[in-house]
């Protein structure tokens, strides 16, 4: 449980989330607010932990689903909730605790893996800061922001501790390889009859099509299968696409 900036408590349960002011429940058993997975607020009933941050947001773990933001008002009957997975970047689905760092930045644990979320891009950096797979296995509401700034973060092997301002990012952009080439919906290899291309896809840089071969599928990988996260893809067809695609794990792209 937590109490909001206005005097509300927020109770987290196995049936979702309960809002109300004790003086008014105790005078009326009634007066609290119920927010769950089957009056379609939340994406999971089973909340793991709440957080209440800087700015005065409510941060609530949907276990399974992710977690859910909520800027409270003046009408506690009506409040909506902002959600975010594993598709936004989060690392793992089943989030555990949140913790704000002294910058604003919002460190979530989860059953695999840490998110570092930067509410102003809405963004994620993922974490693992072991080697052994169990100490990546963060505990239920335990984590703790400490009085110079760094965060405990319990684990099911012990205490993770963490300075945020110590954290560098390791952003190795992996080259992409073009895998196959598809037109009309079939596969083509270098030796097919009527194939554009002189030797293997991976190897060719141009593709001269003709005129009855316009539709075609490109499937691209980074041929590292080392990572924990998979990687997002981003492309564009010049000449047809004005924007570049909305970043997705799928590998492959269709004109």
């Amino acid at each position: 449980m937590i109490e909001d900036r206005q005097g509300w408590i927020w109770a987290g349960t196995s049936d979702g989330i309960f809002v109300f002011r004790p003086e008014e429940l105790l005078a009326n058993p009634e007066a609290y607010h119920h927010y769950n997975w089957s009056n379609r607020s939340l994406l999971s009933n089973e909340v793991r932990h709440i957080m209440q941050d800087s700015k005065g947001n409510i941060w609530i773990a949907e276990s399974g689903a992710g977690f859910c933001i909520c800027t409270p008002g003046n009408d506690y009957g009506k409040l909506e909730f902002t959600h975010y997975g594993v598709a936004d970047g989060l690392v793992n689905s089943m989030v555990q605790a949140f913790v704000e760092d002294a910058e604003g930045k919002v460190w979530i644990t989860t059953e695999y893996g840490v998110s570092c979320f930067f509410p102003d891009s809405k963004t994620f950096e993922n974490y693992f800061f072991s080697s052994d797979m169990l100490c990546n296995v963060y505990s239920e509401s335990s984590v703790l922001r400490l009085q110079d700034g760094r965060i405990a973060m319990g684990t099911n092997q012990g205490v993770t501790v963490v300075n945020p301002l110590q954290v560098e990012s390791v952003r190795n952009i992996p080259s992409v390889t073009f895998t196959e080439l598809k037109l009309n919906g079939v596969s083509v290899a270098s030796d097919d009859p009527n194939s554009p291309l002189e030797y293997s896809l991976a190897y060719v840089r141009d593709i001269h099509l003709r005129h009855n071969q316009n539709s075609f599928g490109i499937n691209f990988s980074t041929l590292d299968y080392s990572a924990t996260i998979p990687p997002k893809f981003s492309y564009k067809l010049e000449g047809y696409d004005k924007e570049w695609s909305v970043p997705s794990a799928l590998t492959f792209a269709a004109y």
